[in-house]
């Protein structure tokens, strides 16, 4: 600090500055205005976020609650028209205008994921990757000196996530990501460590050349994620406003500022969905479409109904679909019509 600026000197200039603060007068400033279009759009986007948030899938300790409420409505769909089936697996109710999807569930319904160790030490190179119908193999090399680190997951049997639990439990673990216990194996040559997700029924093992401490540094983190999809047509005038991802959901919203108009697309693990609502649209038409053969929802307002309120920000739709061979749920939150929102369905393909 300049020895010439003494205590004296801060203390008169923090009273000078806010003495200046205090006598700054905005009250003759007018606040700033946004258009009527603006304000409407920021409502929707507002609104969209909200709902999509509250609709993202229950946790499964609701499933005992849920396994009531199915029985229940299995035995009205039998008698009452509101509730509306659009395929074997999975059906809807409609109640004050808020659709409600109902997903059962039987045997392992869960997508695929795509799982990736991200602790890698960085002079790791990807050599392979192999995967096919509920499995997935990476190796990784270090071309400098040949180190190598395998990881290998996949759909195990509950006979099998019980034996590796014993296993575990009888001959200790060691923690990795997560804090997941994970079964280690030292040999001469060849360090190993096995685990497993139970909710998943995931079976997972990575072997490697490395000593135990790094191959255990290399397994604390990993991404983890659903298969990755995206449109390959988007409305024009439209733009990515928005992206986000966990192991369960993953959605991408599109705006398009001159209209004030959004078109979101979200998707989710099938085993990890219950049930959710369309919050985002005062729906009262259902229809039956198709996604690329594949059978669809469509809900929306009646805008030809007398009481229809043109300027409400709840005048979307809600598009939802089931892909059973990739076990995910597909959901468009549209404020477009329905022809632009089936195309930008129709136009989604999975992300190589």
């Amino acid at each position: 600090m300049n020895a010439a600026i003494n205590s004296d000197a801060i203390r008169d200039a923090a009273t000078a500055v806010g003495a200046a603060l205090a006598s700054f007068d905005i009250s003759d400033r007018p606040l700033h205005v946004f258009s009527e279009r603006h304000e409407t759009a920021m409502r929707r986007i507002l609104s969209a976020a909200a709902g999509r948030k509250r609709r993202r899938p229950f946790a499964r300790q609701l499933a005992a609650c849920l396994v009531i409420v199915l029985l229940l409505f299995a035995c009205a769909y039998m008698i009452i028209p509101s509730i509306h089936a659009t395929v074997n697996g999975w059906f809807t109710t409609v109640w004050n205008n808020i659709v409600t999807y109902y997903f059962p569930h039987s045997g392992n319904d869960h997508a695929f994921p795509v799982i990736t160790p991200t602790g890698i030490p960085c002079q790791f190179e990807l050599e392979s990757d192999d995967n096919g119908d509920g499995y997935r193999t990476l190796k990784y090399v270090d071309k400098t000196n040949d180190d190598y680190i395998v990881f290998d997951y996949r759909w195990i049997s509950r006979k099998k996530a019980d034996k590796l639990k014993q296993s575990i439990e009888k001959n200790g673990s060691v923690s990795i990501w997560l804090d997941y216990k994970a079964l280690l194996n030292e040999k001469t040559s060849k360090t190993s460590l096995e685990w497993y997700e139970p909710h998943n029924m995931l079976g997972f093992r990575a072997e490697s050349d490395l000593p135990s401490e790094e191959l255990i540094q290399a397994f604390s983190a990993l991404d983890w994620h659903l298969p990755e999809y995206g449109p390959t047509w988007i409305p024009e005038g439209f733009e990515l406003i928005d992206e986000y991802r966990d192991p369960g959901c993953a959605s991408t919203t599109y705006y398009d500022p001159e209209s004030g108009s959004m078109i979101s697309l979200d998707y989710y693990d099938y085993g990890n969905t219950d049930v959710f609502n369309s919050y985002l649209t005062d729906a009262d038409v259902i229809e039956d479409t198709e996604i690329n053969g594949i059978k669809a929802t469509v809900c929306y307002t009646n805008s030809s109904d007398p009481d229809y309120d043109p300027d409400s920000i709840y005048n979307g739709l809600v598009l939802i679909w089931v892909d059973d061979t990739r076990k995910l749920i597909f959901a468009i939150d549209s404020f477009s019509d329905i022809e632009t929102t089936i195309r930008f369905a129709e136009s989604i393909k999975a992300i190589e």
